[in-house]
């Protein structure tokens, strides 16, 4: 036999055993491939290169077909409220998964690559189980699906950072511009072949009638321009995205779709398999009670994430609920970075188990979250703790104001646009701030070698600067917040006080554990983040909860004649800020 040929054979002889059985125990499939090659890796050693560029092939078709789901026709139709919604659950998960790996004890690049693999939701894994559970009738799947068509863009961005990063083997802000622009660059370049070239020469091939040239020019175009984005110092993943949406482009998208997912199910299917050949089964028991713990984090957290940023955008609370109770499985593509960071360095092969493993967590998860999603919406609409209610009612109030004033541009208030550049420019604060801590920790041996005892002065001096510089962004903030709603009212004043209560729980959290994390240079860190997190979070808690126990409004008695009666009572409150 040739060499790779047993391997193939064994592979998916195991993966066609495996796969009827767990169909058969009615188990998501890509667990069951998995599985598959956990148990075919010690057959397979000698053809890892044949099963690499063949999972590879699968990656790069999915990246096709999810190019010919984002038309610009269909990504305008998706809607500014989803568009917006997706980019905001992302920027929640990201700083979880980022303290995560921070309190593991793992350096800012390595945290940065999980913080990305912990925020992604796999789409096939998605839409496999709302298949299956006959979900994909329901009215919420549009917003779902407009949520996965967002992430799927921001993970092909992400891809294009990550790639450029592990390149550099640092985060140094000068490198920083080189990559934001050589980004740019290429995603000006990619976007003008996909909007204007190539589907003209798509459409021109389409005309000769032959589904087989058809496919074959729209497989070369595919994997030349992954060979391109690759050669660039970018992941292949872009490219064969760029030549979906070129298609999309074309017209010709379900032609082509129809003939391209078959083969894409078979590539695909042993990139999954290929997954567990990369799996150390020695680490497995060990990293099992962490994978549950963080599998079950990335769901409650996913589904937090989700729920804030579409009712935030407008969505029912109904809505936005299924959505992220159906967001909740990791998957494929946070396989790609986590071999990605296999491949620069940054992981080692026990974290990049611990990543597949809390993968599986969430897909065991899954359909039976999305079985009792109704049961589920039911028991929090009536178990919600008055407190969390009377925060979300605020900030969808927030979040109702910022939209109707985006709504009329040309008319907004300039109370409006104060607190929208106040926004941004204190996020540009607050990512300064991370990323210094990041550069201060790594020169942090280097610093110590030079001054040695000054050190300790040093860093008084640091946490001094950023406790000072966290305090004048919450300043600023908090002011241009009572500017926006101009304290006018009852209601005004109840909503920019508890929005300040929530303000401070995030600075004083991120000030706790950005200020603690320059500790490591000098102490054994894991024990001190840990620590610190649960710190922050009796911070977040305690602030909150004084958020609601000492707001008491006054307010005239013509309704139950008692005059400037002091009142701190949740239902009340709700009431009056629906009202």
């Amino acid at each position: 036999m040739g060499v790779g040929y047993s391997g193939i054979a064994i592979l998916f002889g195991v993966a066609a055993v495996v796969s009827v059985l767990f169909s058969r125990m009615k188990q998501p499939l890509i667990l069951g491939y998995i599985i598959a090659g956990v148990l075919s890796a010690p057959f397979l050693q000698s053809d890892s290169s044949i099963i690499a560029l063949i999972s590879d092939l699968g990656i790069t078709l999915l990246a096709f077909t999810m190019g010919m789901e984002l038309s610009m026709k269909g990504l305008k139709e998706l809607g500014h409220r989803i568009i917006l919604g997706g980019i905001a659950e992302v920027a929640i998960m990201l700083p979880s998964g980022y303290l995560v790996a921070v309190i593991l004890g793992w350096s800012p690049l390595t945290a940065v690559f999980f913080a990305s693999a912990f925020a992604l939701t796999s789409t096939t894994i998605v839409m496999k189980t709302m298949r299956d559970s006959k979900e994909s009738i329901k009215s919420y799947m549009d917003t779902l699906i407009g949520l996965l068509v967002v992430e799927d863009l921001l993970t092909v961005v992400m891809l294009a950072v990550l790639s450029a990063m592990g390149a550099k083997h640092a985060i140094v802000p000068l490198q920083i511009i080189v990559l934001v622009g050589e980004i740019v660059m290429f995603a000006a370049v990619s976007l003008l072949l996909a909007i204007s070239v190539l589907p003209k020469v798509i459409n021109r091939v389409c005309e000769t009638g032959n589904d087989e040239i058809i496919m074959i020019v729209a497989l070369g175009l595919c994997f030349a321009l992954a060979l391109f984005a690759q050669e660039l110092g970018f992941s292949f993943v872009i490219g064969a995205f760029v030549v979906g949406v070129a298609v999309a482009e074309s017209g010709h998208k379900e032609r082509i779709q129809q003939k391209m997912t078959p083969i894409r199910d078979v590539f695909l299917a042993v990139f999954f398999v290929s997954i567990g050949t990369l799996i150390q089964t020695s680490f497995v028991i060990e990293l099992l009670p962490l994978a549950i713990g963080l599998g079950a984090l990335f769901v409650v957290w996913k589904f937090i994430s989700v729920t804030v940023g579409f009712t935030t955008m407008g969505f029912t609370s109904r809505t936005a609920v299924y959505v992220g109770i159906a967001a909740g499985a990791m998957g494929e593509f946070s396989f790609v970075i986590g071999r990605l960071g296999l491949q620069f360095g940054y992981f080692s092969n026990q974290i990049y188990t611990l990543i597949v493993l809390i993968s599986a967590v969430t897909i065991v998860i899954l359909p039976q979250a999305v079985k009792r999603n109704a049961a589920m919406y039911g028991t929090m609409q009536r178990r919600m703790p008055k407190g969390l209610r009377v925060y979300s009612l605020v900030v969808e109030r927030f979040a109702e104001q910022l939209r109707k004033q985006f709504n009329r541009p040309m008319k907004m208030r300039n109370s409006s646009k104060s607190m929208i550049l106040a926004l941004l420019l204190n996020s540009l604060v607050i990512v300064s701030i991370i990323i210094l801590t990041a550069l201060f920790v790594q020169n942090s041996s280097y610093l110590i070698s030079k001054i040695g005892d000054e050190y300790a002065l040093l860093y008084l001096g640091y946490t001094l600067a950023i406790t000072l510089l966290l305090y004048a962004s919450y300043n600023t903030i908090s002011a241009e917040m009572a500017r926006f709603f101009g304290l006018k009212d009852l209601q005004s004043m109840f909503t920019t006080k508890l929005l300040g209560r929530i303000l401070q729980a995030i600075y004083a959290a991120l000030g706790i554990l950005t200020i603690v994390s320059t500790l490591e240079p000098m102490m054994y860190s894991e024990p001190i983040l840990g620590a610190a997190s649960i710190a922050a979070v009796a911070a977040i808690v305690i602030i909150l909860w004084r958020g609601l126990s000492d707001v008491t409004l006054s307010f005239p008695s013509a309704q139950n004649s008692k005059n400037d009666a002091q009142l701190s009572d949740a239902d009340y409150i709700a009431e009056l800020i629906k009202g």
